[in-house]
């Protein structure tokens, strides 16, 4: 079967395969120490793993950019970090400011992996977390709906649109 790039499918799924094998492996040896006795169970393990994982998520014609990965990576550590601090600073106060709620977003990037990978960073914007997307909407519940969220949750977004090449089909990253 040929994609619209002309390429066959099957010659993209072996490496895509292989680099899901690979990394399904070395998440076993992590979770098992790496033990002898554990190898048959774990090459058995990984080979499930990536062949699940190429079902699911098939791999993409399209590549990210990756001057848009240089820009959307120091902010994704940087609310990472603020998220964490957030939280915490949140847990320990005797009275915190919690004016929880629900927001309904605009989502303007297709599905695939650049939606995902957006919507995995925006929970860990301080006090947000995803809880679902419908058609071209984000549900986000909040732990302080005063916060100007929603502009920051459209500043990100539009950080994630450089994820995609020029010239390509938006959304499969």
């Amino acid at each position: 079967m040929r994609n619209r790039t002309g390429r066959n499918r099957p010659a993209r799924l072996v490496p895509a395969g292989l680099l899901r094998f690979a990394l399904a492996a070395i998440a076993w040896a992590a979770m098992t120490g790496g033990a002898p006795g554990d190898q048959a169970f774990g090459v058995l393990a990984a080979a499930l793993a990536a062949g699940a994982s190429l079902a699911l998520s098939p791999p993409a014609d399209r590549r990210w950019r990756l001057a848009g990965v240089a820009a959307v990576l120091p902010d994704f550590l940087w609310q990472s970090l603020r998220g964490g601090v957030d939280v915490a600073w949140r847990a320990f106060a005797p009275h915190p400011p919690l004016r929880p709620g629900f927001l309904d977003l605009p989502l303007a990037l297709p599905p695939g992996p650049v939606r995902t990978t957006f919507v995995g960073a925006v929970s860990l914007m301080p006090g947000t977390l995803p809880v679902g997307t419908a058609g071209d909407r984000l549900h986000l519940h909040v732990l302080d709906a005063s916060q100007p969220v929603d502009a920051h949750v459209a500043r990100t977004q539009r950080r994630f649109e450089r994820l995609l090449a020029p010239g390509k089909e938006r959304g499969d990253g």
